[in-house]
């Protein structure tokens, strides 16, 4: 079917969009919403019906629609306080408030009067066109849809992106820099993406000094995409513009394709690096198309509908990593049916995931009572092993997810099955097996490939990620946590592409890239704070614990520590408590506190924290500190024997230390 309207013909077979026969977008959900608008005029169609036919199967929330809408107006030239193309039905959907024609690809001339005649009232105040306008349409139609069209379809996956330099109206010379400096920082994180080509700043710079470079005054046009991209060979051309507004920075990003431009999208923040920051976010989205994070509720849902509704937008935030919102959905559920299994189910996970570690289980046991399928068992076994995990009862997490593999429920489903693997790769990891961390973790990304679902492979290299830490080869692990990133990013999954940028921010630190880390520590603590991830608050909490003492500020990393224990002593994060005490007997040792060292050690003597060297030797180290040179070498030995093949080059560099100052 084709739909006419205005200058607007929407081809919706082919999900192409044209204004006056030049191709305007191929988005498919927003094509696939105004489709089913120009289907229905002048009727109006519910968001519900909208949400089903755009992302079927799939869970979203409200807000996707109303992004959808947005986005489709911005395109049309529309506005939400206008609505001259789209009406909104507040509370219920949208109407379509413009005349549509409809044409019968099959026989188009029988279409167009068809649907001439079904909307002769349909006319409204926003335009009226003369008969001989509307036939002139018909003809264009007819010529677009059946004239031979030569098109270059973009190959996303092989993307050769080349940024232009910022155009700016602001003559303030202390914003010289934002014309090169802006397009390098934008090329620069565009490069971490392995889609993307993006071609070398000083190659863009030189084939614009060289007599391409046109005047962008305007929005970019097919010809100036033409002139630059055939000698640079790119396939798609970036435009960023800045000014200021009220004082505060504006940028646009606007992309050019061969025969296509994109709508010219604004942002705005406090500071000039926070918006490009944002920029760069949505960027890097339209850029890399990303799939929705999907997973089947089909089996799992209630008799009443409200519940389902208020369950399918909680699962969804959950899986996003946004917890309170997650917690808000998934209590309504049970609020409209208190036997609703699953969404009680989903809220003790909540618990788990927010560092409620004792109301989980809780949580957990109450649901035991009910007689549960083998899926509700499986569910709640391997909750249960995430809660001892989260609970520094690493040994017995490991058991229970060691038990789950071996079960025939989690043996015929490849995407269980991946879950159990990165349990155990996990447990693996912090107790020190890091070899079989590697094969277990290397084991559930297959099977998350085999299973359709890239969510979990982010998680997987996430994991890969820890394991290069616990080497203390952080390049190799920011490799994984980059990666793991742009999986999240691209799934929308906000909570967990926080985490892999905590991460991020924590090899740096260790890698001896301490700029800026304390306010970047800080934002991540507000950020946590805000989607209720109490566990990813205390850990940049520990991190900055950390920093400090890397910056050999002893009394305020002891001043830090002692502030975030007393905050855990509310929790059962028994590693970061653990973590914590190691930092602080650390400060203490490095103060010449030796007393106050040996004590505060006695809390973890027999807990096994990290593998670490500065961590899995500490005890020896406090022999070391006491002239106890025997001692300390033969504790350093006994840790040897126990890591195994985990044992590093740096952990033998102590012991070398610890084996030089006998006296000989």
């Amino acid at each position: 079917m084709i739909y006419q309207f205005d200058n607007f013909q929407l081809d919706q077979q082919a999900k192409k969009l044209f204004l006056k026969g030049k191709v305007i977008s191929y988005d498919e959900k927003m094509l696939t919403a105004l489709g089913l608008l120009c289907e229905a005029y002048p009727e109006m169609v519910d968001k519900e019906y909208l949400t089903e036919k755009i992302w079927p199967e799939q869970i979203v929330t409200d807000w996707s629609i109303s992004r959808v809408i947005s986005d489709l107006r911005h395109l049309l030239g529309d506005s939400g306080k206008d609505q001259g193309y789209i009406k909104t039905i507040r509370g219920r959907g949208f109407c379509f408030n413009t005349p549509v024609i409809k044409i019968d690809e099959k026989d188009p001339d029988k279409g167009a009067q068809k649907n001439n005649s079904l909307h002769k009232t349909g006319v409204n105040h926003r335009i009226k066109r003369k008969l001989a306008v509307i036939v002139f349409s018909i003809v264009a139609i007819a010529v677009i849809v059946f004239w031979p069209q030569k098109e270059k379809k973009t190959n996303f996956s092989q993307a050769r992106v080349a940024v232009l330099p910022v155009v700016t109206n602001n003559d303030d010379p202390s914003n010289a820099w934002i014309k090169y400096g802006v397009m390098s920082l934008v090329s620069e994180q565009l490069q971490r993406y392995k889609s993307l080509q993006v071609l070398p700043v000083t190659t863009v710079i030189k084939s614009l000094s060289s007599g391409t470079n046109p005047q962008f005054k305007q929005a970019l046009s097919q010809q100036q995409f033409e002139q630059i991209c055939f000698q640079l060979g790119c396939s798609h051309l970036i435009q960023i513009k800045y000014h200021t507004l009220d004082e505060q920075p504006v940028f646009t990003y606007q992309i050019a394709l061969d025969g296509y431009q994109s709508p010219i999208s604004e942002f705005s923040q406090t500071d000039t690096m926070s918006t490009v920051d944002m920029l760069i976010e949505r960027l890097s989205s339209a850029l890399i198309p990303g799939k929705v994070n999907r997973i089947s509720l089909k089996n799992t849902y209630s008799k009443d509908d409200k519940a389902n509704r208020d369950y399918a937008i909680g699962i969804h935030e959950l899986l996003s990593g946004e917890i309170k919102a997650a917690r808000t959905y998934l209590t309504l559920a049970v609020d409209r049916d208190a036997d609703f299994f699953w969404a009680k189910a989903y809220l003790a996970e909540v618990s788990y995931r927010g560092g409620h570690l004792t109301e989980a289980l809780e949580q957990y046991k109450k649901l035991l009572e009910a007689k549960l399928t083998d899926h509700q068992k499986w569910y709640l076994r391997h909750l249960y092993s995430n809660i001892l995990y989260s609970q520094g009862k690493y040994q017995q997490s490991l058991k229970v997810s060691l038990e789950l593999l071996k079960s025939e429920f989690v043996k015929n489903n490849p995407l269980r099955m991946a879950n159990e693997l990165v349990n155990i790769g996990s447990s693996y990891q912090v107790l020190g097996k890091l070899n079989d961390a590697g094969i277990y973790l290397k084991r559930s990304q297959q099977k998350y490939q085999l299973a359709h679902y890239g969510p979990g492979a982010g998680k997987a290299l996430f994991n890969l990620g820890n394991v290069y830490v616990s080497m203390k080869d952080y390049k190799k692990a920011k490799q994984y946590y980059q990666q793991s990133k742009e999986i999240f990013k691209k799934y929308s999954m906000s909570g967990y592409e926080l985490m892999a940028r905590h991460q991020l921010i924590s090899t740096d630190m260790e890698l001896g890239n301490t700029k800026n880390v304390e306010n970047k520590l800080i934002k991540l603590i507000q950020e946590y704070r805000k989607i209720g991830d109490l566990e990813g608050e205390y850990a940049s909490k520990a991190d900055l614990v950390g920093l400090s003492f890397l910056k050999k500020d002893y009394h305020l990393a002891i001043q830090r520590a002692e502030e975030l224990l007393s905050q855990l002593k509310e929790t059962k994060f028994a590693y970061w408590q653990n973590i914590t005490i190691a930092n602080l007997v650390r400060s203490k040792l490095a103060l010449g506190k030796l007393k106050e060292a040996e004590q505060l050690f006695q809390k973890i003597k027999e807990i096994w924290i990290d593998i670490r060297p500065e961590y899995s030797l500490l005890e020896a180290q406090l022999h070391f500190a006491k002239k106890d040179i025997r001692g300390a070498i033969a504790l350093a030995n006994k840790v040897k024997i126990k890591l195994g093949s985990s044992w590093s080059e740096n952990h033998q560099q102590v012991l070398n230390t610890f084996e030089e100052a006998l006296p000989r």
